[in-house]
């Protein structure tokens, strides 16, 4: 027998508490009775924990949730190791959404194409968060480049139109050149198409890598943090929670990848505007004797 306490922020109804595997499957029902008020506003069970479970949940009437990890119990630590078993790659996508989930203390999900509430949220927000994280920063898991092929379709004048990749989100640069030593300034983009007056187009570019486990560590930090924040409150957590997994990611989180990445870097894009000068056909030309 082993005893179990969740304390809460005010009284609650309708608890009862339920364990599961570390793989997120249910193990028996959800319990309602054997829970002793404590003190304040806290709960107390005393029960078998059953074989192989690894955490229990607890849920009220109000959709708050208060989780035990039972790691610590002889017999029923899980398996767990940086590929998890059956997964393949980790993380997956259904990993990604439970460590977003874990962040705000609701349940684990162990296929996101199921046709629950907490499904759909994941299915409708990660492509969101993971494309809007990648277009702030020049990843270097994310950063490709590629000779862009003009399109059948016209640009306008001498200007002509080349086709972008189907996993572009963001342009880094554009260069004449594969060897990138003359960098192309005049430019635009039109949808997912971009028009020069130059023949030839390299393009550096971030790519939307959806393979979570090509992303580095800070980068998944950064996804289950925003991702966290975005399931807030439509799971019932409210916007405090939500806020303060925002100031997280926007004040620690993010700066800090943002900053490793550039060590890897070796990093034009700390100085932008260094770097422009320096590429300069003018500051170039002024280095030789006339």
């Amino acid at each position: 027998m082993k005893t179990f306490t969740a304390i809460f922020s005010a009284p609650q109804t309708g608890l009862g508490y339920q364990f599961f595997a570390a793989t997120g499957a249910a193990i028996g029902a959800v319990v309602t009775t054997g829970i002793s008020a404590g003190p304040g506003n806290s709960y107390i069970i005393n029960v078998s924990v059953p074989t192989g479970a690894y955490m229990l949940y607890w849920t009220t009437d109000s959709g708050t949730s208060y989780t035990d990890t039972l790691g610590e119990v002889s017999g029923n630590t899980p398996p767990i190791s940086p590929v998890f078993p059956g997964t393949g790659s980790y993380p997956s996508a259904v990993e990604v959404c439970n460590i977003a989930l874990s962040k705000i203390g609701q349940f684990q999900i162990t296929d996101i194409f199921l046709d629950s509430e907490t499904e759909r949220h994941c299915r409708l927000h990660l492509p969101i968060v993971r494309r809007s994280l990648l277009r702030r920063h020049a990843w270097c898991f994310a950063t490709k480049t590629a000779e862009l092929v003009e399109s059948a379709v016209p640009g306008f004048g001498d200007w002509k139109r080349f086709d972008l990749p189907t996993d572009h989100l963001q342009t880094l640069a554009l260069y004449e050149d594969e060897a990138r030593g003359y960098r192309i300034d005049r430019f635009r983009r039109e949808k997912q198409s971009i028009i020069t007056p130059h023949s030839t187009v390299h393009l550096e570019y971030v790519a939307d890598v959806a393979d979570a486990s090509l992303w580095d560590s800070d980068f998944l930090e950064c996804v289950t943090l925003k991702l966290g924040s975005v399931l807030s409150i439509p799971l019932g957590q409210g916007p405090a929670k939500a806020q303060a997994l925002l100031q997280e990611l926007e004040q620690i989180a993010l700066p800090q990848a943002q900053l490793n990445n550039a060590w890897e870097d070796g990093s034009g894009e700390n100085h932008p505007t260094a770097q422009r000068i320096a590429q300069s056909g003018f500051v170039q030309a002024s280095q030789y004797e006339i």
